[in-house]
């Protein structure tokens, strides 16, 4: 695996253990809605576009898959294909913030990092977050209204609709940097689809043995 897909599949990582992250929802003024949280077991179709600069480069990927979220178990996986510069690669990424630990699957690799903040964020609009206004897709029956939400984070811009019922995301907007040592500047797209409460057949919250052979064992991984 090249420098730069290494790279962006950290931001990934990193960008979707942080999703939403906040506290509680605050009221707002009357004649607006108040920032919601959604239900702590969710999954959705996710698919989204991450750009970056390395080194004086822009650096494109496009990811598409599935996302399981289990906040009463302080779990989240993700299984996806990634696109960077015109290679495909299918992924799995699953975290226990129990534990603090990620497991990236690549090729029938398993790399594992620390999650910096244990702490998994409960699926919340942040308390301090600003309404942007309401809107709808379709029309009639089919009519989904959604809230728009802005607010800032370690210095990160952040956009993010989410359902006016059931508060589950639709689209969740990121522009600012990454990195320690190594800030980089970046710009993460995520749209989230098909989204609802039940984790269909424990989706997601496993990786095949093989994968794991040279990593720590998580069999207590599996629901």
């Amino acid at each position: 695996m090249n420098t730069a897909v290494a790279v962006i599949l950290c931001v990934l990582g990193s960008t979707q253990a942080m999703m939403i992250p906040n506290l509680k929802p605050a009221k707002q003024l009357s004649m607006d809605p108040e920032p919601c949280c959604g239900p702590p077991q969710w999954e959705a179709v996710i698919g989204g576009v991450i750009g970056i600069v390395q080194a004086g480069a822009g650096k494109v990927m496009q990811f598409g898959g599935h996302m399981s979220v289990d906040a009463n178990l302080q779990r989240t996986a993700i299984s996806e294909t990634v696109n960077v510069a015109g290679q495909a690669i299918q992924v799995q990424i699953l975290q226990d913030f129990n534990m603090s630990m990620q497991y990236t699957v690549t090729g029938g690799k398993c790399v594992t990092s620390k999650i910096p903040d244990s702490n998994m964020k409960p699926n919340c609009v942040p308390s301090d977050a600003t309404f942007g206004g309401r809107y709808y897709f379709g029309a009639g029956e089919d009519m989904l209204m959604a809230n728009s939400w802005s607010f800032t984070h370690q210095d990160n811009q952040y956009i993010m609709s989410v359902t006016e019922k059931g508060c589950f995301p639709i689209i969740f907007n990121q522009a600012g940097t990454i990195g320690g040592l190594f800030v980089q500047p970046v710009l993460n797209i995520d749209s989230f689809t098909n989204s609802h409460c039940l984790l269909r057949n424990n989706y997601g919250f496993s990786i095949a043995p093989p994968a794991m052979e040279n990593s720590p064992k998580i069999q207590t991984m599996k629901l």
